[in-house]
């Protein structure tokens, strides 16, 4: 089974590779940059299309829909020139449902999956992702805990505007979890799909929480890890002690949630 994945360098791709890859029966096709040979002759093997490529912080506007609506009717558009009713799943974003420039080009984007599924027949799945967080996430990018544990283990300061501000939170190995589902279990009953998992922490937890692994770090004490998202949290803040930079010093294991 031919799998193609777009933005295969991203964090959420990073972590769905490294699960697939585990798995004999599958070819990966993974698109790193938007060449228009290779998405083609791509677009023509794959089986099942991960679409996750996207752009969320451009310096312009209108990179927002190149990178986001853009290439998704490229992909739609290829597909429906080689007569193709290839299954996607589509990672879009809550945004998809806010007046900006980002949120504008992901509802393009969805619509036009949902255009292509409806002239073709594909099966399709898109997932409207709120902030996520986990391994081989980018500080400065992905998401603030991303910021805060690149922080933390680099002796940075964390700074909070607004301790109260509540964030709704999906943990990577969750999602792909419900992202692999796909490939064993398709269902035509709706083309909207949502993370069993969500967490919903204000900024103040997280930042004592961070504190706290740290803390327990140089004292060697048990961290506080005693629920799901606690145990998630830990995992993530492991990761980045874990980072290249600091593999050398850091005697790190990750935890099974």
């Amino acid at each position: 089974m031919n799998i193609l994945i777009t933005g295969a360098d991203g964090f959420i791709a990073k972590n769905l590779i490294s699960v697939l890859r585990k798995k004999n029966d599958l070819n990966l096709l993974l698109l790193t940059r938007r060449n228009e040979d290779e998405l083609d002759s791509f677009v023509q093997q794959a089986d099942f299309i991960y679409h996750l490529a996207g752009v969320n912080r451009p310096k312009e506007a209108h990179e927002f829909y190149m990178g986001n609506s853009g290439l998704t009717e490229r992909l739609v558009t290829l597909l429906k020139k080689h007569q193709k009713n290839t299954p996607i799943l589509l990672s879009s974003s809550t945004q998809a449902e806010a007046d900006n420039d980002y949120g504008k080009s992901k509802l393009r984007a969805e619509e036009a999956v949902l255009a292509y599924s409806k002239q073709t027949g594909a099966e399709i799945f898109i997932y409207r992702l709120p902030n996520i967080f986990g391994k081989w996430s980018k500080p400065n990018y992905n998401t603030v805990i991303a910021t805060w544990c690149y922080n933390m283990t680099h002796d940075l300061p964390i700074n909070v505007d607004n301790p109260k501000a509540l964030l709704s939170l999906v943990y990577i190995d969750d999602v792909i979890n419900s992202f692999v589902e796909h490939l064993q279990h398709h269902s035509k009953t709706s083309a909207y799909c949502n993370i069993d998992r969500i967490y919903h922490k204000n900024l103040e937890e997280i930042v004592s929480l961070l504190h706290a692994f740290k803390k327990n770090r140089n004292s060697l004490e048990i961290p506080p890890a005693g629920n799901e998202f606690e145990r998630a949290l830990y995992t993530t803040y492991l990761s980045f002690l874990d980072a290249p930079e600091n593999r050398e010093h850091s005697g790190t294991h990750f935890l099974k949630v």
